[in-house]
């Protein structure tokens, strides 16, 4: 049940990261970052729960990571181009 969890919260987290490029907002922001938390906690939980492998949690969790930072940080771009 906590993987299921995880992978609904980390494929909503990157869609909804996607969607913060598009239109950024100071409030999107906040809730993107809960979504990273919530993802980052249950992998977490997932990894201690269960004797997976840790190398293989860590890459993915690097790579998704990397993923919606890249997302967040446009989107931040984007929304300080939209003050100017």
């Amino acid at each position: 049940m906590l993987l299921i969890t995880h992978i609904v919260i980390a494929v909503s987290s990157i869609i909804f990261a996607t969607y913060l490029t598009l239109r950024p907002t100071k409030h999107k922001f906040y809730v993107s970052y809960g979504l990273i938390t919530a993802t980052l906690s249950t992998g977490t939980a997932l990894v201690i729960t269960s004797n997976s492998p840790l190398m293989h949690a860590c890459i993915s969790g690097v790579v998704y990571v990397s993923i919606v930072s890249a997302l967040t940080i446009r989107a931040q771009r984007a929304l300080a181009y939209q003050k100017i």
